[in-house]
């Protein structure tokens, strides 16, 4: 088996453990600030929790444990009608998270869970990810445009 296989059969039956006991969200959520910071790790893990990672550890797949996480957030998300973006910015934008989640939400129809960043190598602009979708309008990537054409005319033979 894949790692794939293994991460996504345990996280879908993770998610219907934890719905079939009604700590769904609440397990999502402590699996999000888990995985932000691992020293939440140590908070109590709540019954579902502790009885779903001894059973993965007495199946020996205990190193798969960070990507069943990140994939049940994956399968969480998508069950319950969520997008999940990252945007980062060379700097702060006043309300442009907010415009760029109301533009999305407005598109596909999906509640939009935006994860914000600073990148100051970004120079300018921004950079928006989806699972499908890549916006990069940073200044960064601009001048790598027009390094790249400079290099590209100044190689041609007249």
């Amino acid at each position: 088996m894949t790692l794939g296989q293994i991460s996504t059969r345990y996280a879908r039956a993770l998610l219907k453990y934890a719905d079939s006991e009604g700590v769904k969200d609440e397990l999502y959520l402590k699996l999000i600030r888990m995985l932000e910071d691992p020293s939440a790790a140590g908070e109590a893990p709540g019954p579902v929790l502790e009885n779903f990672v001894e059973l993965v550890r007495q199946n020996g797949r205990l190193d798969y444990i960070c990507q069943i996480f990140r994939t049940f957030l994956a399968l969480y998300r998508e069950s319950e009608g969520i997008l999940h973006a990252r945007l980062t910015t060379a700097a702060a934008i006043p309300g442009l998270d907010d415009r760029l989640k109301a533009s999305l939400e407005s598109a596909t129809g999906l509640k939009v869970e935006m994860e914000c960043s600073i990148d100051p190598e970004l120079v300018g602009g921004f950079v928006l990810r989806t699972d499908e979708l890549l916006l990069d309008a940073s200044v960064r990537r601009r001048i790598e445009d027009i390094r790249r054409k400079f290099v590209i005319n100044s190689n041609r033979i007249v």
